[in-house]
Formats: C-alpha cells, structure tokens, sequence
C-alpha cells in the first residue's frame, strides 16, 4: 500500500510506503514500521532488498550523485555512496 515508483524502469514489489524517486530503482519489499517515510530510492540504479526505513541514495537533487547505493536490509540503514 502507498508505495511510489517514479522513476523509469524503477519497481517496488511490495510492503508499504515505499518509494523509488530514480532510474532503474528497485525496492524489493519492506517499508513503513516507524511512522516515517518508509524505504527510499534516491539515485539512480539503488536497491533496497527489504526491511523498514532504509535509505539508498543521497537526497541532493542530483540523481547521480550515489548511483548503485543498495541496503541490504534491515532498519534504518542508509547507503549514501555510489560503490
């Protein structure tokens, strides 16, 4: 329920409030546990495989900026590098 993919070719495959906010982006599952935003996809080619409140990306308005940040799961993790 609520998940977002705006980016083209992103998906989300299920669990809540999810969003993917780039190209390529992928959000396995997962999501909004903790009253917050859920897992999000900032940059371009980022993963998240799963868990609760995760973060891949860097949230600078440059999509491009952390490309390939991918969390594995888990909660509140976040990967803000492109390697």
């Amino acid at each position: 329920t609520s998940n977002i993919a705006l980016g083209n070719y992103s998906s989300i495959g299920g669990g809540q409030a999810n969003k993917t906010l780039a190209h390529y982006a992928t959000i396995a599952g997962g999501g909004n546990f903790a009253g917050t935003d859920g897992n999000i996809v900032y940059d371009n080619y980022g993963t998240i495989g799963g868990g609760a409140d995760n973060v891949a990306g860097s949230n600078d308005l440059n999509v491009d900026s952390a490309r390939h940040a991918t969390v594995g799961g888990g909660s509140g993790n976040t990967a803000s590098a492109d390697t």
